[in-house]
C-alpha cells in the first residue's frame, strides 16, 4: 500500500471520516480532536428531513505550489484551485445508528493541465448496539485516488498526469464489553484497481483481520494484546519473472487503549510483523510492528496528537519487493479564541526496500489557521514545507505549497 493509499485510507492519520460526533458537526475544520467551539452561534445545523440529518458544505481552495512534480531541480511551480462539494448524513432509531459520507474534489491547474483532476469518496456505516456492552458495526466505500506526486512511488512522466486508482472496500467490527473486560474484532476487505492498463500489475485485494483482546487498568484504561494478519493477492503475475506476488502477513502487538477519558484517549502498541512471500523469489522478512494513535488534551481547548506507525507495505516499483515505511506525526489544536483555531504539525517518514541500501527519509511541516466567520461561513490558510533526502540523486526534493480556502456550511 503506497502513501497515497495510506493518505486516503487515514485522511492525515485523523480518522474523521467516521467520525460523527459534536466536534465533526462543527465548523472547525483544521482542529477536529477539540471540543465543539463554545458558542454555540457557530456549531452546523445541517438540515433535518425527519430522522435524517443533512449537512451539506463546499469548499473552494486557491493554492500555490512551487515545486508540483517533486522534482529534484528543474522545479516546475503553478497555481491550482481546488472545489470541494460534500454532503454528511446522519440517522438514529433506537439502537440503530446511520452514518453516510459523500465528497469530491475537483482540481484545476492554471498552466500545468496535465496534472488536472478528480478525486472522489463516498461511505456508509451502520452501528448496531445489541445491548449493553455490545455492538456490531458494517462499514462500506469507494474511492478515487489521485497520485501526489511526492509519492516515492510517483510516476515520473510531467506529461502522463497523475496516476488514478478505484478503490472498493467493506468491513465489518465486534465490540464486547464486560466488567474489566473488553474484545474487538475487525474485518476488511479493500479492492485496488488502477484506471490506467499500463499500471495493471499494482491491482490487487487485501483481505485483513485484527482481533484486540484488553482488561481495564483503571477507569479508563485498558492494557491490550492484538493479533492480526493480511492477505494480499494480486490479479497479475510478476510481470518480468512470472511468479506470484501474492502475500501473508501477520503479528502481534501489545499495548494500551485510553477510553472514555476528556484528557487522553487513542491506543498505542508494540509488536513484531512477519512478511511470507508465496513466491521463493521474494524474500520472507520480519520486522517491528507499530500503531498508535493518541490524543491528548492538557487544556479544553488545547489537543496534542500523536501518530506513529512501522510495518510492511506493498510496493510495485522493483514488482514484488517488499517495503517498509516508519513515520511518525505530531500535531497541535489550539482554539486561540471562541471563533479563531490552529493547527501545527511535524511528520517524519522513513522508507526501506529490502532489495535497496539506502532509504528515504521525508520531513514535512504544516501549520493552518481557520477563522469562523459564522455558523456557515469560514476562511482556511494553510503553508506546508516538505523535504526528502536520500543517495539516490532522482529521489531528493523540496516543496513549499500555500492555499487560502472558503467553506460554506448548512
Amino acid at each position: 500500500m503506497t502513501p497515497v493509499v495510506k493518505l486516503a485510507k487515514r485522511l492525515l492519520w485523523a480518522s474523521i471520516l467516521m467520525g460523527y460526533n459534536s466536534a465533526a458537526l462543527a465548523q472547525t475544520t483544521i482542529a477536529p480532536a477539540l471540543n465543539a467551539p463554545d458558542n454555540p452561534e457557530y456549531l452546523n445545523r445541517g438540515v433535518q428531513l425527519g430522522s435524517i440529518k443533512l449537512v451539506p458544505s463546499f469548499d473552494f481552495a486557491a493554492e500555490y505550489n512551487d515545486n508540483v512534480y517533486a522534482a529534484p531541480d528543474n522545479k516546475s511551480s503553478d497555481a491550482l484551485f481546488v472545489a470541494s462539494p460534500q454532503l454528511r448524513a446522519s440517522a438514529s432509531r433506537e439502537n440503530v445508528d446511520f452514518n453516510a459520507l459523500a465528497r469530491a474534489n475537483i482540481t484545476r491547474f492554471a498552466s500545468l493541465t496535465t496534472e488536472n483532476s478528480v478525486s472522489a469518496i463516498t461511505t456508509a456505516g451502520v452501528l448496531w448496539r445489541a445491548r449493553t456492552g455490545v455492538s456490531l458495526g458494517a462499514d462500506v466505500g469507494y474511492s478515487r485516488l489521485v497520485e501526489d506526486r511526492g509519492d516515492v512511488e510517483r510516476l515520473r512522466n510531467p506529461a502522463s498526469g497523475p496516476r488514478l486508482t478505484n478503490l472498493l472496500s467493506g468491513g465489518a467490527r465486534f465490540r464486547h464489553e464486560r466488567g474489566r473486560l473488553r474484545f474487538d474484532v475487525n474485518g476488511l476487505v479493500q479492492k485496488y484497481d488502477a484506471l490506467a492498463a499500463r499500471d495493471d500489475d499494482r491491482d490487487f485485494t487485501s483481505y485483513s483481520l485484527s482481533a484486540k483482546a484488553g482488561t481495564r487498568l483503571t477507569g479508563a484504561t485498558y492494557i491490550t494484546a492484538t493479533a492480526f494478519v493480511s492477505h494480499r493477492d494480486f490479479r497479475l503475475l510478476d510481470s518480468a519473472g512470472g511468479f506470484s506476488r501474492n502475500s501473508l502477513t501477520y503479528g502481534a502487538r501489545a499495548g494500551l487503549d485510553f477510553t472514555s477519558n476528556a484528557f487522553l484517549d487513542g491506543h498505542i502498541g508494540v509488536g513484531v510483523f512477519r512478511f511470507d512471500a508465496t513466491a521463493d523469489e521474494i524474500q520472507d522478512h520480519t520486522g517491528i510492528s507499530i500503531d498508535a494513535n493518541v490524543t491528548y488534551r492538557p487544556r479544553r481547548r488545547t489537543a496534542i496528537v500523536l501518530n506513529a506507525f512501522q510495518g510492511d507495505v506493498a510496493t510495485f516499483r522493483l514488482g514484488a519487493a517488499a517495503r517498509t515505511d516508519t513515520q511518525v506525526g505530531l500535531t497541535v489544536q489550539q482554539e486561540v479564541r471562541h471563533n479563531l483555531f490552529g493547527s501545527a504539525g511535524l511528520g517524519w517518514r522513513k522508507t526501506e526496500y529490502r532489495s535497496r541500501v539506502n532509504a528515504l527519509r521525508t520531513v514535512e511541516a504544516q501549520g493552518k489557521m481557520e477563522l469562523l466567520i459564522s455558523r456557515q461561513f469560514s476562511t482556511v490558510g494553510t503553508i506546508a514545507y516538505a523535504k526528502r533526502t536520500s543517495d539516490n540523486p532522482i529521489e531528493p526534493f523540496e516543496r513549499f505549497r500555500a492555499s487560502v480556502a472558503l467553506r460554506f456550511t448548512l
